[in-house]
């Protein structure tokens, strides 16, 4: 009986073997991730799975293939399961993995790990401009740059040629450059392992350009004349940068407009206006005006005519007219006109006037032989054919004028005299006596 316990006993495994066999464990080698890593970064490995869930008594984890002089090891004991392998050399390893539990040995299983060397960072800057007028702000960023390995990166900027603040942290910054010339930008990008690049670029400040004032004039037609009267006003600016100018009138008779020249504005009313014209550039206005005259119609009063023919049959003769007249305006460049029955006597711009004396007047046979003191209201044009003495202060004129046709001249109508002074024509006709060859008319009474 003794002898058959103990026979029974000795086949109780056997017994148990026979419930089925015990099949070894499944070694099952991965690693985090890709199974990629870099140098001296480690990388989890995982490992086995039992079929019959008996626990894993041991897994062995042995490197078979790794690059020359590299060094290697597992931070955890390569006898667990899931150790941490690291290595100082970048390149390919097999890395095996052997288990077994409490009753066999599994096969062997091979993973590779690929241990790549860190790579730097790639530095890329963009910029809200590249050239601007100084003093001015630019914004600069750094948001293209980028890590292969998708590392935390640090960012700093420097500015060459600031004074304060030349160095700035962040993917976003913006500078202040205070006058014109080039300056250096360096980006500095670095990842957590101390891996750099640096990118670069300049920027361009230029100098403000200085804003000159635009030139001025103004012209108007006609200066004077009755009421209501009609002016034609332009304005001419010129602008050295070539600004956008805009231009704006005031008649000076409570009416305004906008523009560079004006058609027709009429005065309704008797007096003395000053109309005025601002241009703008933009940046400086400048003004100028001009003086408008609305009166009663200048009257004129002939004071002599004496018209005298050479000897017959000959058309051709010598004039003399003596005028009064209530003066009107002129400016230097208008034409100051004379015209006998419509036959032009003499016309030339006031500009070509220059001062008499009051006794060439006085004696206009000789104006040339006399050195009386200047009289500085009056005037004197001379030619080969005319002498004229215009008094601005009295309103007189007086015309010699020598070998002219007066061929159509009619004096049973009388002389019919027009005085032209810029846009102002006067006109009157006076009877004239006739002694032979000779014409003449004197006035009797004041000067009007």
């Amino acid at each position: 009986m003794r002898f058959l316990l103990i026979a029974l006993i000795a086949l109780l495994p056997q017994m148990a073997v026979a419930e089925g066999p015990n099949h070894p464990p499944v070694a099952v080698a991965t690693a985090d991730g890709d199974g990629t890593t870099l140098v001296d970064e480690p990388i989890r490995l995982w490992g086995t799975t039992d079929p019959e869930g008996d626990a894993v008594e041991e897994g062995w984890w042995a490197v078979e293939v790794s690059p020359t002089g590299s060094n290697y090891s597992f931070i955890e004991r390569n006898t667990d399961q899931n150790p941490l392998f690291v290595a100082d050399t970048a390149g390919v390893y097999q890395i095996s993995l052997t288990a077994s539990d409490l009753y066999r040995r599994g096969p062997t299983d091979t993973i590779e790990v690929v241990v790549a060397d860190n790579q730097p960072p790639t530095a890329v800057i963009t910029a809200s401009t590249l050239s601007a007028v100084a003093p001015a702000w630019i914004d600069f960023s750094a948001a293209l740059s980028s890590d292969p390995e998708h590392r935390q990166l640090v960012y700093v900027w420097e500015f060459t040629g600031l004074e304060a603040p030349s160095m700035l942290n962040g993917v976003e910054v913006s500078a202040f450059f205070p006058t014109a010339g080039t300056y250096d930008v360096q980006l500095f990008v670095a990842d957590d392992r101390g891996l750099l690049d640096i990118a670069h670029i300049q920027v361009e400040l230029t100098a403000p350009q200085t804003n000159t004032a635009p030139t001025l004039s103004v012209s108007a037609s006609p200066l004077n004349g009755p009421a209501p009267l009609a002016v034609n006003f332009v304005a001419t600016a010129v602008d050295a940068e070539n600004d956008l100018l805009t231009y704006t009138w005031d008649f000076g008779d409570g009416d305004e407009y906008a523009g560079d020249s004006v058609e027709a504005h009429t005065y309704a009313a008797n007096s003395s206006y000053t109309a005025w014209v601002t241009v703008s550039d933009g940046v400086h206005e400048v003004s100028e005006s001009v003086t408008i005259t609305v009166s009663e119609v200048p009257r004129i009063s002939i004071k002599r005519v004496v018209i005298k023919f050479n000897k017959s049959p000959s058309d051709t003769a010598t004039v003399q007219i003596d005028a009064d007249t209530a003066w009107v305006e002129f400016n230097e460049n208008d034409t100051i006109a004379v015209d006998l029955d419509g036959k032009r006597l003499f016309a030339a711009p006031f500009s070509s006037f220059i001062l008499a004396a009051d006794d060439e007047e006085d004696d206009p046979t000789d104006p040339e032989g006399l050195d009386g003191d200047l009289n500085d209201s009056l005037y004197k044009y001379r030619d080969p054919l005319n002498l004229v003495f215009l008094d601005v202060a009295k309103g007189r004129i007086r015309v010699f004028r020598k070998s002219i046709n007066l061929s159509e001249f009619t004096p049973a109508d009388g002389a019919t005299i027009e005085l032209t002074f810029g846009n102002v024509v006067l006109a009157d006709t006076v009877p004239v006596k006739a002694t032979n060859r000779r014409f003449h008319y004197t006035r009797k009474g004041n000067t009007p």
